[in-house]
């Protein structure tokens, strides 16, 4: 999670304290390209529950989050090929 925040890693977890469901990093990146006008969308190969990346990413300002349930999925192991799946959705230049 540092990475969002545009921290070093020190060996925090940020999504583990209280206090960064409540205020936003001023380091965060999602704060940055909202102060030039960009909209954030927080992409994510896994399950948003996982070490609670969802609900930390929406907390620090990402406007939405996708996971690996914004998917649709017809079975077999629990590794969506998520990438696959948004390269068939973007439009063609």
């Amino acid at each position: 999670m540092d990475m969002l925040l545009a921290l070093a890693d020190a060996g925090l977890y940020p999504n583990y304290e209280g206090q960064s469901y409540k205020a936003k990093y001023g380091t965060g990146i999602a704060q940055m390209m909202k102060h030039f006008g960009y909209k954030t969308v927080f992409w994510y190969g896994g399950f948003g529950t996982w070490q609670d990346v969802e609900r930390f990413a929406l907390a620090q300002g990402f406007d939405e989050f996708h996971g690996a349930t914004s998917f649709p999925y017809e079975g077999g192991n629990a590794w969506v090929p998520l990438m696959e799946i948004c390269l068939r959705r973007l439009p063609i230049i």
